[in-house]
């Protein structure tokens, strides 16, 4: 084979390569902007639908039973890692007559309850009561839930 002949042939192979390249990278741009246009579609519709953002203020439970929950946790806000915490929960009653325990737990890195805490409750109507309650926490503890719960519904819950 001449030298000229094979310059010829890696020059258009060179040629088709970098063609096939170009071919490729606008194939992947197209891929990226359809991408992110349905991107921009998903999350409009999600902001449009409240997309989870909404807290859920009362359950069914919770409108025919008005009841308040406020929970503070540590020392205005701050807590020793792996100590037992304060968890000051203040409970109010508008409605009927409630006999039920308040339970509080913490989270871990996952979101999973580590242990559950809790104490039974009365709450006569027109009351309202501050319970403590002390759990452990360290630095993988996310968040406290505490929940108001009478046979074996969730009357009230709060998360800190």
């Amino acid at each position: 084979m001449d030298e000229g002949k094979a310059a010829r042939m890696r020059t258009r192979a060179g040629d088709l390569s970098r063609q096939e390249r170009r071919g490729t990278a606008r194939r992947g741009a197209f891929r990226r902007a359809i991408w992110l246009a349905a991107c921009v579609v998903v999350l409009a519709a999600l902001a449009v639908a409240g997309g989870g953002t909404t807290p859920v203020l009362a359950r069914p439970d919770q409108q025919e039973l008005p009841v308040r929950l406020t929970v503070d946790v540590g020392f205005d806000g701050y807590f020793r890692s792996g100590d037992w915490v304060p968890v000051r929960i203040n409970v109010s009653n508008d409605g009927s007559d409630i006999q039920g325990e308040l339970r509080a737990s913490a989270t871990d890195l996952y979101g999973s309850p580590v242990d559950v805490y809790s104490v039974p409750i009365d709450l006569p109507t027109q009351s309202a009561k501050r319970i403590f309650l002390y759990l452990p926490l360290n630095e993988a503890s996310q968040e406290v839930h505490v929940e108001l719960a009478a046979r074996q519904h969730v009357l009230a819950a709060v998360v800190d």
